[in-house]
């Protein structure tokens, strides 16, 4: 579980907040989660902040969020909010996305 103190990263392996939003099962989604494990693996960071969503169990939460395509890779850090779209197969995009500036 999520925690708010674990959204604004203060209490966990994260540095920042991570929400990936899927589309339950589909291929792309399943990519995207395990790209983004491998990832997070390879960077040696706890993935227990990371926030999963699955937009067709949650569609309020993915219109609220105003995510409109899936998977959407979303970073919030000091309130800035910051988004990648796609099957995050890009290593080296998705390791400097999760890493920050």
């Amino acid at each position: 579980m999520v925690t708010e103190q674990d959204k604004q990263g203060t209490s966990t392996g994260l540095p920042v907040a991570l929400s990936l939003y899927i589309a339950g099962g589909a291929n792309p989604s399943e990519a995207a989660r395990e790209n983004l494990a491998a990832a997070l693996r390879e960077l040696m960071i706890d993935d227990s902040s990371l926030e999963i969503v699955d937009v067709l169990l949650r569609p309020d939460r993915a219109l609220s969020d105003h995510i409109y395509v899936t998977p959407t890779l979303i970073r919030v850090e000091a309130g800035a909010r910051k988004i990648l779209i796609g099957d995050l197969r890009d290593v080296a995009v998705l390791k400097r996305f999760i890493s920050g500036p």
